[in-house]
């Protein structure tokens, strides 16, 4: 209400102050010009309480603009690391099942004469771009060729056993190194497992 007062009484203050100005100014050019600043001064004083209305601390309004980009920007920035992460995991997901491809010819190709088959090769790729790339570990599973073996029923003491075992760990050593050799990795790097045709190791 004190704000309404105060509107009216700059209004009429106004208007006593152009009509004292209107009647010292001559009749000429300048007070046509006059006439045209006292009416826009007047629009001003009448449209003031619009202006309070729709006012804004300029600081506030700084404040929300650049909390408002900064909280957008980290946005971005999390959606851009989140689908690099993706694509990471895509190229190596792709990558890794390539060089399995690959490998597992490789090791079929070495394998062909030996009475073995590849049952299986899991390849882990590490590193977190192309050229930080590397081969973390292979797994490769075998199993006797079915084709190469011919099965007779035979009667085994506990000795034979254990000597064909320690046979059957020589066979996936040699194995193994052969392998380490061709595809030059540390032996933390490859494990070799014979599976028998009956699931056992």
């Amino acid at each position: 209400m004190a704000y309404l007062t105060s509107w009216a009484a700059d209004i009429i203050l106004f208007i006593l102050l152009a009509t004292i100005v209107d009647l010292l100014l001559p009749q000429n050019t300048f007070k046509t010009y006059a006439k045209v600043v006292l009416s826009l001064l007047l629009v001003s004083i009448l449209l003031s309480p619009v202006f309070q209305l729709f006012k804004l601390d300029a600081n506030d309004l700084l404040e929300n603009t650049a909390f408002g980009e900064s909280s957008y920007e980290k946005e971005i920035e999390q959606t851009i690391k989140n689908r690099k992460k993706e694509i990471h995991a895509a190229q190596s997901a792709y990558i890794s099942e390539q060089v399995a491809v690959q490998m597992k010819s490789q090791a079929e190709e070495e394998l062909k004469n030996d009475g073995f088959v590849v049952k299986d090769l899991d390849v882990v790729i590490e590193g977190a771009s192309e050229d930080e790339r590397h081969i973390a570990h292979v797994q490769l599973l075998l199993s006797h060729d079915d084709d190469a073996i011919s099965i007779e029923p035979v009667v085994v003491s506990l000795t034979e056993a254990e000597e064909s075992q320690e046979v059957s760990t020589e066979v996936t050593n040699g194995i193994a190194k052969r392998f380490r050799e061709l595809w030059q990795l540390e032996p933390s790097e490859l494990s070799v497992e014979i599976v028998e045709r009956d699931g056992v190791s």
